[in-house]
């Protein structure tokens, strides 16, 4: 028997020949591609001899293209791509590996396909074995997989090998195909018609990428947040203590004050009592977590900001030493080693290593530990790791990225490191300092990750109530800096978050729209090009229902790509839809081609224009005006005798920028206000002070060296409390200020710090500068959602040790699951309660409402969700969310009475509005009517006093800011409104469900208040059944039952909800995660973990023998009351099987609880 085998590249080949050939030698002969070798050996295949012949392609050997008919730009309109037939063909560059494969298999009985087990091995596979069929249709194909070049899984994968996997195939395809429709639609579209207006692109190929256009678009969006910066000086506080030979610098608790006059008044009064008091020593343990099993976005991020290597060279010396069987596959996404894995024979080849050897015999000795369990596991590979030991043989990059790996994997098998933390705080006057010392016991994992820090820092030995008279007591300036551009691990991040590209192919758009002079990279920084900030300003000046330089399409795409390998789609279903999105999207482009080109010709116009200020910073050779060329960077500070500047400053670029020397030049000019953002960016400023021709620029004046970003978030309102209990301990709004006018005084009682939260926040609004850590109801902004925790827990529940708590967080239906794992990880890594549960806000409103089946309208700050619920589930296929909510009323609100002459334009104005908002507006229930009152009459007229008491007076705006929540277009949300989403809903539902759902409605959050909102509501939902349903039959509508619930406590009903939840949960362990239970399993483990118990749960009450309360309060079910004890209820694990098991078991009354654990399997999403 003859077998054939097929490897992706040739070294892979030779690999696999030397571990299958039976006397471990091979003989390898020529091809007709230098490259390609063929290994002959002889083996064994099924326990028969054989003789095989080891071969290799090098990547796709096909392609797919248009007819030649199609191939001329300017002889089809480009829409035809989205249509024209396409012809799959054999790569010219690829005849010579095809002609060698023909003639190979034309000998064999068995063809072994030997390619990467990615998605994109599997259709290289195929490709090989339509080659091979073709040369001789009775050739059998089989397909070898395996992770790594060893003996072992080379040796497992040839006795097990299996058929190729046709979806995978297909999904692979469907890409390929849409890559080539909309890329060649759109690339000849913008080429076609940005040639013929712009000089400068006569040349160029003005491609269009659905995965670089988003990447492009994450850059463009952060450059404009740099742009939009204005820096700010601020003073702080530095105090050092004395204590023997030891000093310990203390930090200000306010951070810093960005009022000269009161810092320094504060500072005064500090040096007319300067003696401090030692007023709390707090002592206690700390843990640092091992770092989890590598995956390839997570090699990519860490070598681009640690190993300064680009993305697509981290790749390259990835594949590199995987085909120089030097580490295992490096394209996987998961971050799980599977229990079965062989840790030990790795670690003992690593103990060979001279540098990290040691380490490696330590973990051989009794130090091994598990590693940790990431969220991801892609079933194909396992994480990246080191193979073989040693690194004598490499060099450069990929000596580097080699111990890396190796570094990672033994820091995954070790154990975390352990210490102390001492925190001091100590007063002045009445000023609070603190200092931190950490005494490290175990360092373990960091003894070879070096790539993490954690040292000594030690503190004196002061005692509580001690007295010290400090060594110096400074008052520092500084500046607030621009937010940088984004670095390749920041916009690799983005895409992941996105799913723009793959772990295999990211890197490869990174680099393309640098290739296509889309943007530079500076430094580390990309900064976007004339064209490339053109293209996406172009297209979103266009207003398209769907962006193009977002991520939204391209994200579903290959949502849908998965979709077709799981089974859930077809190929040509995928092609259809997605091509039906893009063709209409490319309609609208060619419509309004005019803003394109309108927005790029600013941009370049923006180039050629001269800077309209000039400021002097330094001296230089030059004495005279004209035209100057900023050619390098500034930090020669010196000028040439030919008028041009050759600088450079801080070591950032300014590249090729025309200047005009003003007269009387004396020094190195940079403009203040500049028409080309991209001179700013490249030099990390936008603006610099005017200096006269005798001074020098001081550190306080030099933007450059500031460079520290904040994020303005949407809000919402904590609602805190204790289980059990029929209102909030306490409601304020969840908002963090820091003070604009810092000061050391009062408005009214309230005082100012340095980190204002909630109530007290708002009390004093208009001297802080407002941020707002939720953004549509999710957290967006971790660090201070953190300032919102600490101030729930200590100011307002009290609790000092929540170890001895457990702990009922709310969340939106939609909220995404890495928001839920990251809430787990804060309560227990940060605060350490004793048990998380984490409930959907709509199930609660119902549960209060004393319902099980309805239909929740919640309408808070951030979002509006419509969710339908029954028997207590919610119907997670049926939710729909508007993205218009009090906040984007607000918004509404204040542009509104921006027409009227009031400007609110600081961020303390907005909760000043909200007010407003909540005070005046209502919804009106005939519009005609209403805007008739406004315009013919004054009876719609109130007045409001502002907090600085200045009265303003408001009119059509009460009922025209809330009408966005019918008219979402008037806040620029393409979307449904409130009435049509919420009909379209229900009647989305199941026949059967759709009267109780009807009969249900009920109104949720502070949205929801508005007076006139239920009745309007009703009258919109009537008129849309009536046309729809009823086909304008009005006799019938009588029938129709619609009620629509608005209890005045709607405010609350999500705390209510949770409190009798909470009461009823708390002795009941199996509903809460615990914080053994993260540590051991990791966030994915315990989603499993606590689904099978609350399965087990379930199953118990149908059988009745679990504690009635829930029973009773939540879940009216009429069950069957067996006689058999539940001791012998069967395990329930977190398979459909258990569903089974259940099910099946003849006790349970199906009729009754069927339904019920049916919707848990689809809410909990398993």
């Amino acid at each position: 028997m003859k077998v054939l085998c097929v490897a992706e590249k040739n070294m892979i080949a030779k690999g696999v020949a030397g571990i299958l050939s039976s006397s471990g030698s091979f003989q390898t002969r020529p091809t007709d591609n230098k490259y390609i070798k063929n290994y002959t050996f002889n083996s064994t295949y099924h326990n028969a001899n054989c003789q095989v012949v080891m071969t290799s392609v090098s990547g796709h050997l096909m392609a797919i293209d248009f007819p030649p008919d199609l191939k001329r730009w300017d002889a089809v309109d480009p829409v035809q791509c989205f249509d024209a037939p396409i012809v799959k063909f054999v790569n010219k560059d690829m005849e010579s590996i095809r002609k060698n494969l023909s003639e190979q298999a034309r000998l064999a009985q068995v063809l072994v396909i030997w390619t990467d087990c990615d998605l994109e091995g599997e259709n290289i596979g195929s490709e090989i074995a339509d080659v091979c069929r073709k040369a001789n249709a009775r050739i059998e194909v089989k397909r070898a997989r395996f992770s790594v070049i060893q003996a072992r899984e080379i040796q497992q994968s040839w006795r097990s090998l299996v058929n190729l996997d046709m979806l995978k195939v297909a999904a692979v395809d469907a890409r390929i195909e849409l890559d080539l429709r909309i890329g060649a639609a759109f690339t000849r579209f913008q080429t076609l018609q940005l040639r013929h207006s712009f000089q400068q692109l006569d040349s160029m190929i003005i491609s269009y990428g659905s995965c670089q256009f988003p990447t492009l678009g994450f850059i463009v969006d952060q450059f404009e947040k740099c742009m939009r910066f204005k820096e700010e000086l601020f003073w702080k506080i530095q105090v050092s203590l004395k204590k023997g030979d030891e000093s310990c610098a203390f930090a200000w608790n306010r951070k810093c004050l960005f009022n000269h006059r009161i810092a320094t008044t504060i500072y005064e009064s500090c040096m007319d009592n300067p003696e401090a008091t030692i007023t709390n020593i707090v002592k206690k343990p700390k843990e640092k977590w091992k770092p989890l099993p590598l995956t390839t976005i997570e090699m990519m991020k860490f070598c681009t900001s640690r190993l300064r290597m680009s993305a697509h060279k981290v790749m390259e010396a990835a594949e590199n030493l995987y085909r120089k069987q030097w580490i295992s596959y490096p394209r996987t996404e998961t971050d799980i080693f599977l229990d079965s894995f062989n840790f030990h024979e790795l670690i003992q080849y690593q103990t060979r290593n001279p540098v990290w050897g040691q380490f490696a015999t330590s973990l051989e000795n009794g130090g091994f530990k598990v590693p940790r369990k990431g969220k991801n596991n892609d079933e194909a590979h396992p994480p990246i790791h080191p193979t073989v030991g040693g690194n004598g043989e490499m060099v450069g990059d990929e000596k580097r990225l080699y111990e890396f790996i190796s570094r990672r994997f033994l820091a995954c098998c070790s154990d975390n490191a352990r210490g102390f933390i001492t925190t001091v705080d100590i007063k002045i006057d009445d000023e609070s300092f603190h200092a931190t010392g950490e005494e490290v016991a175990e360092r373990n994992y960091l003894e070879v990750y070096v790539y993490e820090s954690w040292s000594n820092k030690t503190i004196p030995a002061f005692q509580q109530g001690e007295r010290i008279m400090p060594d110096s007591i400074m008052l520092r300036q500084g500046v607030t800096t621009r937010p940088a551009c984004l670095n390749e691990r920041q916009l690799i991040e983005k895409m992941e978050e996105s799913s723009i590209g793959t772990d295999a192919t990211i890197h490869e758009h990174i680099k393309k729209i640098q290739e296509r002079e889309y943007v530079n990279k500076d430094g580390d920084k990309f900064i976007p090009t004339p064209l490339g900030m053109g293209l996406v300003l172009g297209y979103r000046h266009m207003e398209m229902q769907v962006s193009l330089s977002k991520p939204y399409l391209r994200s579903q795409l290959e949502v849908n790509i998965k979709r077709i390998f799981e089974g859930h789609r077809t190929k040509q279903d995928v092609l259809n839809e997605n091509i039906f999105h893009y063709r209409n999207a490319f309609r609208e482009a060619s419509e309004r081609i005019g803003t394109l080109k309108q927005t790029l010709q600013e941009q370049f116009n923006q180039v050629s224009d001269t800077v309209k200020e000039t400021v002097h910073i330094l001296p230089c050779e030059i004495e005279h005006t004209g035209q100057a060329n900023v050619a390098g960077l500034f930090h020669t500070r010196s000028c040439a005798e030919t008028n041009t500047l050759q600088a450079t400053f801080r070591g950032r670029g300014l590249k090729g920028v025309a200047a005009n020397l003003p007269s009387e030049y004396k020094g190195l000019v940079l403009h203040q206000h500049s028409n080309d953002q991209r001179i700013a960016s490249v030099a990390s400023f936008d603006a610099l002070h005017v200096w006269a021709h005798d001074e020098v620029p001081t550190e306080q004046h030099d933007p450059v060296l500031r460079g520290l970003a904040w994020i303005q978030m949407q809000a919402h309102f904590v609602k805190c409390g204790f289980s059990g209990t029929n209102f909030p301990e306490s409601i304020f709004p969840a908002v963090v200020g820091r003070p604009i006018l810092r000061a050391e005084e009062k408005m009214g009682e309230a005082k100012l710090a340095d980190v204002m939260v909630g109530d007290e926040a708002s009390a004093v609004r208009t001297m802080l500068e407002m941020t707002y850590p939720m953004e549509n109801g999710i957290v967006r902004d971790w660090d201070n959602m953190l300032h919102l925790w600490d101030y729930t827990f200590a100011n307002k529940l009290h609790i000092s040790n929540p170890a001895d708590h457990k702990i009922l967080l709310t969340e939106p239906v939609m909220n995404p699951k890495k928001n839920r794992e990251k809430m787990c990880e804060v309560m227990f890594e940060h605060y350490g309660f004793q048990g998380v549960y984490v409930a959907i806000q709509a199930v609660l409103t119902l549960y209060a409402q004393g319902l099980q089946t309805g239909v929740v309208v919640d309408s808070g700050d951030g979002v509006t969700h419509i969710v339908p619920v029954y028997d207590g589930y919610a119907l997670p296929h049926l939710v729909r969310r508007l993205d218009v909510a009090g906040r984007d009323i607000t918004k509404y609100l204040i542009k509104l009475l921006l027409l009227r002459g009031y400007a609110f334009n600081r961020t303390a104005d907005f909760e000043t509005v909200r007010q407003l908002k909540e005070k005046l507006c209502y919804v009106g229930y005939d519009l005609a009517l209403e805007q008739k009152l406004a315009t013919e009459t004054t009876v719609l007229v109130e007045s409001y006093t502002l907090p600085d008491g200045r009265v303003i007076k408001v009119g059509s705006e009460r009922f025209e800011a809330p009408e966005a929540l019918f008219q979402p277009h008037l806040v620029d949300c393409e979307s449904d409104g409130i009435a049509d989403m919420l009909f379209n809903c229900i009647q989305a539902g199941d026949l059967d469900i759709r009267p109780e759902l009807y009969k249900h409605i009920v109104l949720s959050g502070g949205t929801s208040m508005y007076p006139g909102l239920p009745t309007r509501l009703e009258k919109e939902m009537k008129k849309l059944y009536l046309e729809k349903v009823l086909r304008g039959d009005v006799s019938r509508l009588k029938d129709f039952k619609l009620r629509i619930e608005d209890p005045p406590r709607r405010k609350h009903m999500v705390f209510l909800g949770g409190a009798v939840l909470a009461d009823i949960m708390k002795d009941k362990e199996t509903f809460w995660v615990t914080k053994q239970e993260y540590a051991e399993q990791g966030a994915l483990g315990i989603m499993v973990s606590v689904y099978a118990d609350v399965c087990q749960w379930r199953y118990e009450l149908a059988l009745g023998s679990s504690p009635t309360s829930f029973l009773n309060k939540l879940t009216p079910y009429n069950y069957v009351a067996p006689s058999n004890n539940s001791a012998d209820l069967p395990n329930i694990d977190e398979t459909h099987e258990g569903l089974r098991v259940i099910l099946e078991d003849p006790r349970v009354d199906n009729s009754a609880c069927e339904h019920m654990l049916l919707i848990c399997l689809a809410e909990d999403n398993v």
